[in-house]
């Protein structure tokens, strides 16, 4: 079996990071994360993890041309392949000659030309079987199912089957988490530039038993904030360089483009990780979740998960019904607290009779200090509003979650929080107050696409390594 030098250094990986795993746990990893045909025989994988550190020392010798190019590509042939648009050898040419064009200088390589042959030597690092002179266009494995909200009583009765602590939903909100809370600073665009809008993803099982770590995606992939958190990296040649540290202080899962955005290729690294989790103690488990173009991936071959895709447009999905304003006001809950203390502290030491308004900078959040909040918010909200939200949404039928209280009890909780809200703004001195509800509801938090740009798609891809001083 023909290995490529990356994926025997990932195998090698693999298998430290998994002492425990055997021989053949690698084969099966390996051919379920490569899609091979077969598992890797035992002495191939003997002579992987022998030579292992070798070649690591050898990667930096053979890295991939037009890096950014490929990655961009492929993302481009899982959105358009989803659409059911056919992908002939032709457009992949012109599509990928159209990215390259429109790349930074210094993210080129070549002459913008690309062979029938590279093509085929990338389809491969892909694991996409390139067209032939019997099928013309590229064909890819997608979700076979997509259920529509007309079709939700049979959805029930599929999802009743399935035990209530291995049936997951995930979804993902926009938010801008530096927003000032005084509104004036909001309508100055020099400083409104310096509003920041993060993706983050969460998922929940049906009884609220186990919530995964926030997964959050920002504008750069490095702050100042972490040299203080976690030393200064910056004469280090990687862009990645703090997220182990940040999962390990804060219990974030962080990644970063240029637009803030959840990628398909994060979104499918993110599960393949878990399930190969799961597959480590034999756990099989089901997602529920919309076919946004975030979630939309192909030719994975997931062993112990079940996607089970419904159309975005529907909105019936339990974080439709409260969960991400239960979080929004927790966090800004927090973010308010924060301020009025930092406020009265200010007043006192100047000694003045007023409350002193805080500038922008004074009042302005960090995004490690953001990434706190986040975690706190999500980890306080409670069981009983996370069970009440799967069964308002009404995909599992009624009799399926008990709740001490009536839905509706559970429903008015957010009534409660605005309350909440509007006595911290009474408390916080500004020129310009915010509406409660606004808060919840921002425009620039709304971002809905089916269907992605070539050079959105460019966009998500680019990684600014530093955050300017």
């Amino acid at each position: 079996m023909w290995f490529t030098l990356q994926q025997k250094v990932e195998l090698y990986k693999i298998s430290k990071e998994h002492p425990h795993w055997t021989q053949d746990d690698l084969a099966s990893w390996f051919q379920r994360t490569y899609h091979s045909l077969k598992k890797p025989s035992q002495t191939t994988i003997s002579r992987v993890l022998k030579s292992g550190e070798d070649m690591i020392a050898n990667t930096s010798k053979r890295n991939l041309q037009n890096q950014l190019l490929r990655k961009i590509l492929q993302e481009w042939i899982y959105q358009t392949s989803w659409n059911n648009i056919p992908i002939t050898f032709p457009i992949l040419k012109d599509t990928a000659a159209s990215i390259w064009q429109k790349l930074p200088l210094e993210t080129r390589n070549g002459n913008g030309f690309f062979t029938y042959k590279w093509l085929v030597k990338f389809l491969e690092r892909c694991n996409i079987e390139p067209p032939s002179s019997s099928k013309n266009c590229i064909e890819l494995s997608k979700a076979k199912k997509i259920w529509s909200f007309e079709e939700r009583d049979l959805l029930k009765s599929f999802l009743m089957q399935i035990p209530k602590q291995d049936l997951f939903t995930l979804d993902e909100t926009l938010f801008a988490y530096n927003l000032p809370l005084d509104k004036t600073y909001y309508g100055i665009s020099k400083l409104k530039r310096q509003i920041e809008i993060m993706t983050i993803m969460f998922c929940v099982n049906v009884d609220a038993s186990e919530k995964l770590d926030p997964l959050c995606i920002g504008k750069y992939a490095n702050y100042q904030c972490f040299k203080e958190d976690f030393g200064d990296r910056s004469n280090v040649g990687n862009v990645d360089l703090y997220s182990q540290d940040i999962s390990a202080k804060y219990g974030i899962e962080y990644h970063s483009n240029q637009e803030s955005f959840l990628t398909s290729t994060i979104f499918h690294n993110w599960l393949i990780n878990w399930d190969n989790k799961l597959r480590a103690v034999n756990r099989q488990i089901y997602i529920i979740l919309d076919d946004c173009c975030s979630h939309r991936i192909m030719n994975v071959k997931l062993t112990n998960i079940t996607l089970i895709y419904t159309r975005a447009q529907n909105k019936f999905l339990p974080f439709n019904w409260g969960i991400i304003d239960e979080f929004k006001t927790k966090y800004r809950q927090q973010q308010y607290e924060a301020l009025i203390d930092l406020q009265k502290n200010i007043t006192r030491i100047n000694g003045g009779p007023k409350k002193e308004i805080l500038t922008f900078q004074q009042s302005k959040i960090n995004i490690c200090n953001a990434f706190k909040l986040i975690k706190r918010s999500w980890d306080s909200i409670s069981e009983a509003s996370l069970m009440t939200s799967w069964k308002a949404s009404g995909i599992l039928p009624a009799n399926s979650i008990t709740l001490n209280k009536p839905i509706s009890m559970g429903l008015k909780k957010s009534d409660i929080f605005l309350k909440i809200l509007q006595r911290l703004q009474s408390e916080f001195r500004t020129f310009s107050k915010w509406d409660a509800e606004m808060l919840l509801d921002l425009s620039i938090e709304h971002r809905s696409l089916n269907f992605v740009s070539l050079q959105e798609l460019i966009d998500f891809a680019t990684v600014i390594p530093w955050e300017p001083i």
